[in-house]
């Protein structure tokens, strides 16, 4: 179907004669039609319109079961896909307005509009119902790309930080902690530079899957740049539950990784900070967990560590952790 063309078309009209006065007019301009429908109510209109699919509803204001704005309203739900015309007795440009506001493509007065000008409207109603469509379309897309990573398809630093805000204004109403978890890849680089950037690409993908399958749905990965990933836990009882994750994600990013049929060993060091000992805002979490992980790499096997106060001093050494947080992975 082209654009402009009208295939079915269903005429909500309880009035036979506009009824049959459309009907002629639209006959008159010689247009070929699969289907036209005609009924006289709402409650006609939905049980049709939820067996069949049309292209345009023509829909009259004054219906026996449903008047004014609300039948635009239940036109539109019951036929999201469709193009929507108002044909109407009423003159009423604020009406108009409204309709259109509604998810009407067109508003027409009975007796201002001949059958040349009704066919024109109603071909110009299914392009711009395409082109409404298509804005749609384009602006989910962009929304969805300036809040995701580009090549693993997680959510970026802006989304993050949003979801971590979110998390941190919600866990005292649930009497629940937050906990952010920051990995970073080891020897990425090696592999990158050794295998080339797009087998690095493909080991990346691989490393978010494992990832994403390591945490519940209501939690967050997110890929921070580079090979760098943070893992926001949204509601946690104890720091033993981060430590969990935090176990699981480390075996599961070392189990070996197929690439360009090729194997491909690697591992990750996590640093893990929780709200709200180790920070109230998004931006202080992040940065504690950035710190505790740097501070996890410095061991000689993969690692997961929570941060510290002792962290931030330049000369810290390591510690052990309090009572209740679990140390280092064994």
């Amino acid at each position: 179907m082209r654009k402009d063309s009208i295939e079915t078309l269903l005429l909500v009209e309880d009035n036979p004669g506009d009824a049959r006065l459309l009907h002629e007019m639209y006959n008159e301009q010689g247009t070929q039609l699969a289907e036209l429908t005609h009924v006289e109510s709402m409650a006609d209109a939905e049980k049709h319109l939820s067996e069949f699919p049309v292209d345009i509803v023509v829909l009259d204001l004054g219906l026996p079961d449903v008047q004014g704005l609300d039948a635009v309203r239940r036109a539109r739900a019951a036929a999201p896909g469709a193009a929507l015309v108002v044909v109407t007795g009423l003159d009423d440009e604020d009406l108009a307005g409204r309709a259109l506001r509604e998810g009407a493509q067109d508003y027409l007065v009975k007796g201002q509009i001949d059958a040349r000008g009704l066919m024109r409207a109603l071909q110009f109603a299914i392009k711009r119902k395409t082109l409404d469509d298509v804005s749609i379309i384009e602006k989910k897309l962009m929304v969805h790309s300036a809040q995701h990573d580009f090549l693993t398809g997680l959510p970026n630093r802006m989304l993050l930080n949003d979801r971590v805000s979110q998390a941190i204004a919600w866990a005292p109403r649930h009497q629940k902690k937050v906990a952010v978890l920051f990995l970073d890849l080891n020897g990425f680089k090696v592999i990158n530079d050794s295998k080339g950037h797009l087998a690095g690409d493909k080991l990346l993908q691989s490393v978010t899957r494992r990832l994403v399958d390591c945490v519940r749905s209501s939690d967050t990965v997110s890929r921070q740049g580079g090979d760098e990933f943070v893992a926001l836990l949204a509601e946690v009882g104890h720091y033993e539950d981060a430590a969990i994750t935090a176990r699981r994600m480390l075996d599961a990013v070392a189990e070996v990784h197929s690439i360009d049929q090729h194997e491909v060993h690697i591992t990750a060091s996590i640093g893990i900070a929780i709200y709200p000992d180790d920070g109230v805002d998004a931006k202080t979490l992040m940065k504690n967990a950035d710190r505790a992980m740097y501070h996890a790499k410095k061991d000689l096997n993969p690692s997961y560590r929570f941060f510290e106060a002792a962290m931030n001093s330049a000369g810290e050494q390591r510690e052990t952790f309090d009572l209740g947080r679990p140390g280092l992975l064994n």
